[in-house]
C-alpha cells in the first residue's frame, strides 16, 4: 500500500494510533516521518525532528531505535551523525494496518 492518497494515510494513521506496541511518542514520531517521507525516504536531523515532534533528543533517539529494532524504518548510518535519514519500511507499514483492520473486523463481530 503506497501511501499515494490521503485516505490511505489517514488509514495508516489511525492503524498506528492504535498499534499498541508504540508508545504516544514513538507513534507521532512515525507519524512524522511519514509525513515528510518522499518515496518511503525521509531525509531530515535531528533537529528538525525535534522542532516538528516537540520531543527531546532522547526521546527522538529511543523512538528511531525502537522502530528500526522494529523493522518500521531502516536508518541510512553515516559516520558521526546519530541521524540524517531512514527508509520506511512499506511491508511492516502494511503489516500495522493489517493488524489493526483484523483486530478491528474482531471487536466488531463481538457487538
Amino acid at each position: 500500500m503506497e501511501l499515494v492518497n490521503q485516505d490511505s494515510k489517514k488509514l495508516l494513521f489511525e492503524a498506528i494510533d492504535h498499534y499498541s506496541l508504540f508508545t504516544n511518542a514513538q507513534k507521532n514520531l512515525l507519524k512524522i516521518l511519514i509525513e515528510i517521507a518522499v518515496d518511503n525516504l525521509v531525509i531530515t536531523s535531528m533537529t528538525d525532528l525535534k522542532k516538528l515532534t516537540k520531543a527531546t533528543r532522547i526521546t527522538l533517539s529511543t523512538g528511531l531505535d525502537l522502530l528500526e529494532k522494529e523493522g518500521v524504518i531502516e536508518i541510512s548510518k553515516s559516520n558521526g551523525v546519530k541521524f540524517t535519514s531512514c527508509q520506511l519500511q512499506q511491508k511492516k507499514l502494511d503489516d500495522i494496518v493489517i493488524h489493526f483492520q483484523k483486530k478491528a473486523q474482531l471487536l466488531k463481530e463481538q457487538l
